[in-house]
């Protein structure tokens, strides 16, 4: 502990030294030499002798930092680039894309148009009736003469302009071909009439044929005597 607090005051007093030293130098205008490494300002074989009888007591070297000199900051310099200035020239726009136009034809309609042309023969639309006439073979009295043997031929035409129907009905005769049937327009047919079956009376005998739907539709007939 001793050593220590020998040691201890030894350096305070080479640093005060030191500090007076360059103190003083400063203040009568001699340059100042900045210490080029670590000076030792105290002795290194200061001895202390505190106790007689003690052997002396070495304290160690006592190192000083140099003083350094005060130096200032470099001043910034400014950069010496030039600035590159915004340009004054007007500005170019450039020109708008259009995208080609493409034109498409009109889409065409056709129409079909039917012209109705009236037919130079018109039908009339009303037909004319119907004409059913009966020819016969007649004798002075303008009757039919059926024979006692054999058949007399009535002919039934229609000469109308639509069709029509007809019928043979009567009695004291027989039909011996269809009795009824239908004749268009212009159309004719055949009827064949004859004595009744079965034994016949030696006079004459005499008596209606009836043509339903003709336009002379009573006809007399005669079957002459035996």
């Amino acid at each position: 502990m001793r050593r220590i607090l020998v040691a201890a005051g030894a350096a305070t007093v080479c640093i005060g030294f030191t500090l007076g030293y360059g103190l003083a130098r400063r203040s009568t205008g001699a340059p100042t030499v900045a210490a080029s490494g670590p000076a030792s300002t105290s002795s290194s074989s200061l001895k202390a002798t505190t106790n007689p009888g003690t052997e002396p007591t070495t304290a160690p070297p006592v190192r000083v930092a140099p003083s350094v000199p005060d130096t200032e900051a470099p001043a910034s310099t400014p950069s010496t680039e030039p600035l590159s200035e915004p340009t004054t020239g007007p500005a170019t726009t450039p020109p708008p894309t259009t995208a080609p136009v493409l034109t498409r034809p009109a889409p065409t309609t056709t129409r079909t148009v039917i012209v109705t042309v009236p037919p130079t023969n018109l039908v009339p639309s009303t037909l004319a009736p119907p004409r059913v006439e009966v020819l016969y073979a007649a004798d002075a009295a303008n009757r039919v003469v059926i024979p006692r043997v054999g058949a007399a031929t009535l002919t039934i035409r229609n000469t109308g302009g639509s069709a029509s129907q007809w019928l043979v009905t009567g009695s004291g005769f027989s039909v011996r071909s269809p009795s009824q049937g239908t004749l268009q327009a212009g159309q004719s047919t055949t009827v064949s009439v004859g004595a009744p079956a079965g034994e016949l009376p030696r006079s004459e005998i005499s008596g209606t044929i009836s043509v339903l739907g003709a336009v002379n539709s009573r006809i007399a007939f005669v079957i002459p005597r035996a």
